[in-house]
């Protein structure tokens, strides 16, 4: 017996193939990163003297990895081809996944657990911002795909008042477990520095996402995203240090290798993926060029036989 399934057009096995390998190489990627700071820590354990490495470089590369990705979400939810309320279920989520593993990571959490709000308050920052932003740079550089919104309606309603309201009953369950208020929250000696963080993050991951979409080709591409890295590690580390000077916090050293590393991370995951959507953009305009140029030629064609059956009639 035949198989009643049609076999998969060569543009769409080839998009699956590209999908395979970019996602490889975006693991990859991340695994030689992480080997990296495993590799500086097990240095900065042999050399406690060397001031120019965190005291745990592979817990701020774990640190980094978590933030980069909560950044990552917010890019999907602003680019991804589903419905608003299906992606805002995911990413939400997702984020909050990684909120749990970063304050199960961190031991500041332990003795004093305002600190996972504050976290939560920096992540929900950096993940509003860089998602608006990313919707904002949708917009501007492909407004077709943004003209296609959902109708409003009331199922529209009843979906997104069930999804508000089931967020905000967790946070508020999470508040009175834990005992977080808004100014236990204010009064946390880092809640500031978080804050800050919350908006460097997004404006790191802004300017990736910049780097790899607007320059037309991949050199420009990489020496953008080369001097964002460079400019985000350098100069955030020395503005955080200036402006919260005295205040404690983590060291130079920490900073410069928090913010490297989740530059690092971002670009591994968006210069594969960018390329993928590059590629598969590329196929779809050559398909539908050919789409119209096949139809334009029937329609001359169809012209023609007409016209040659009016001749012979006449």
């Amino acid at each position: 017996m035949r198989s009643s399934s049609a076999p998969l057009a060569p543009a769409t096995v080839q998009s699956i193939e590209r999908h395979i390998l970019a996602s490889a190489a975006v693991v990859l990627l991340h695994l030689v990163l992480l080997a990296a700071g495993g590799v500086a820590s097990a240095f900065a354990a042999a050399h406690r003297d060397v001031n120019l490495l965190p005291k745990e470089p592979l817990l701020v590369t774990l640190v980094a990895l978590l933030l980069a990705h909560s950044s990552l979400a917010s890019i999907w939810w602003a680019s991804a081809r589903l419905q608003w309320h299906i992606k805002t279920v995911i990413a939400a989520s997702f984020c909050t996944m990684l909120w749990a593993l970063l304050v199960g990571m961190l031991g500041t959490v332990g003795h004093e657990p305002i600190a996972a709000a504050c976290w939560a308050a920096c992540m929900a920052t950096q993940n509003a911002v860089v998602g608006l932003a990313t919707v904002a740079l949708e917009i501007a550089t492909s407004p077709r795909r943004v003209a296609q919104r959902p109708r409003f309606s009331i199922r529209y309603l009843l979906v997104w008042t069930t999804i508000v309201a089931a967020f905000l009953g967790g946070g508020r369950w999470l508040a009175q477990r834990w005992g977080w208020t808004l100014g236990s929250m204010l009064d946390w000696q880092f809640a500031r520095q978080l804050a800050f963080v919350g908006l460097a993050n997004a404006i790191l991951a802004i300017g990736l996402v910049m780097s790899v979409r607007l320059p037309h080709d991949w050199r420009a591409r990489t020496s953008a995203c080369v001097l964002t890295v460079w400019l985000a590690s350098i100069c955030m580390p020395l503005a955080m240090r200036s402006v919260f000077a005295g205040a404690g916090g983590p060291t130079l050293a920490e900073l410069v290798w928090l913010w490297g590393g989740e530059g690092l991370f971002l670009v591994a995951a968006l210069v594969p993926l960018e390329a993928v959507r590059a590629a598969d953009r590329a196929d779809r305009d050559a398909h539908q060029s050919s789409a119209a140029t096949s139809n334009g030629s029937s329609s001359a064609a169809r012209s023609a036989r007409a016209q040659s059956l009016d001749s012979a009639a006449c």
